[in-house]
């Protein structure tokens, strides 16, 4: 008897439906700056890829960035908006490091993207409220140390890389720069 309620309870457990996890995984990225002041924009941004628990497919990227780009950004606050960016822009980005998250934390930072958009007015100003301070929102949601220090505001790739250096737990996926060498020796 002892024997059969065992195997029935194995059974049951192995029967019983399994709650879904989720696997999103958001990658953190930058894209050298563009002196040209082209259409290059955003230089730090998030792709989200994976599957929520409904088994609902993730494929989503997003950066904070000027609607329009020109001189008038250097002069100060110009409207902003949320922008995805074709897999062309993505595949010439670096990829700094990943997090996996799961169904809340997705909703999380849909609601900071959420937030973002819905900005009024001349919302995107280069030292104040660009796309570094986009990227840094949902990295400090997701509980990672960040450094919005004037040496970085303006500069997504070594943002990015000073965000590694404060949280050793993640792997770094494209290596830091290693600094120039002066050839005055």
């Amino acid at each position: 008897m002892r024997n059969f309620i065992a195997l029935l309870c194995a059974v049951v457990w192995v029967l019983m439906p399994v709650a879904a996890r989720a696997d999103v995984v958001v990658s953190f990225y930058s894209y050298d700056l563009d002196l040209g002041l082209t259409t290059h924009f955003p230089h730090a941004f998030v792709t989200m890829k994976g599957r929520l628990a409904d088994g609902r497919a993730i494929d989503e990227n997003s950066g904070f960035t000027a609607k329009s780009v020109s001189p008038a950004i250097l002069m100060g606050s110009v409207a902003g908006m949320i922008e995805v960016k074709p897999a062309s822009y993505i595949n010439k980005s670096v990829r700094h490091f990943d997090i996996t998250v799961d169904d809340a934390h997705y909703a999380g930072i849909k609601a900071i993207e959420a937030k973002w958009r819905a900005l009024p007015g001349k919302s995107y100003d280069l030292g104040k409220r660009n796309c570094i301070h986009f990227v840094a929102e949902i990295a400090a949601y997701l509980g990672l140390q960040v450094d919005l220090g004037k040496a970085y505001v303006k500069k997504p790739r070594a943002f990015l890389e000073r965000i590694l250096a404060l949280n050793p737990f993640l792997v770094a996926i494209t290596p830091p720069r290693t600094p120039k060498k002066s050839k005055r020796g």
